[in-house]
């Protein structure tokens, strides 16, 4: 034999938990076998509901135009009718509501131009003096700093500038890669 708990009856459930649960049961059956909510479509658009409603505001056309608007609707109906007009339907909420705005189109970014060469280098030699070869060619020597070149045409100097002509008068460099030109003057014997 076993022996009560105290405080609690030895077989089953309280007499008021048993009606508690019978009403639970009775009113979840009730819920599911009801007849469900009709679906009511309200028009936003103030246009409609003042044509509706007609010129005169009595209480009667009212009514009428309210019993007009709130016609049930399964919601299979109120999509097809929301689709068909453009509008999109809530199902949800059971009211056609206006589609949002239509993004604005993004315009292109405008193509970026290449950046500028980079300037040339400083052209930083200057004319040291003009001598005569053993073999009778002249040479025209230039320095830089401390330090001096004995030119020829076409020759690379060291700042990236190259000997284009030499004359009586200049010697013209280029620099290759800006096409910018640099002279330097020859004083007269």
């Amino acid at each position: 034999m076993t022996t009560p708990i105290i405080g609690l009856p030895a077989r089953g459930m309280r007499r008021s938990l048993r009606w508690g649960l019978g009403a639970t049961v009775f009113a979840t059956i009730a819920a599911l076998l009801w007849p469900k909510p009709a679906v009511v479509v309200v028009s936003t658009r103030l246009e409609e509901t003042r044509s509706s409603i007609g010129p005169s505001a009595s209480d009667a056309s009212f009514d009428r135009s309210a019993a007009t608007l709130a016609k049930p609707q399964p919601f299979a109906e109120a999509a097809a009718t929301a689709a068909s007009a453009g509008l999109v339907f809530d199902p949800f909420a059971g009211v056609v509501v206006a589609p949002p705005a239509a993004p604005l189109p993004v315009a292109a970014p405008a193509p970026v131009a290449p950046p500028p060469p980079p300037p040339p280098p400083v052209q930083d030699y200057r004319f040291l003096g003009r001598m005569t070869a053993p073999d009778g060619s002249q040479q025209v020597l230039l320095a830089r700093g401390d330090a001096s070149v004995s030119i020829s045409k076409g020759m690379v100097l060291d700042n990236g500038y190259v000997v284009e002509s030499i004359s009586t008068a200049a010697v013209v460099l280029i620099h290759l890669p800006s096409g910018v030109r640099a002279s330097i003057l020859i004083p007269s014997p």
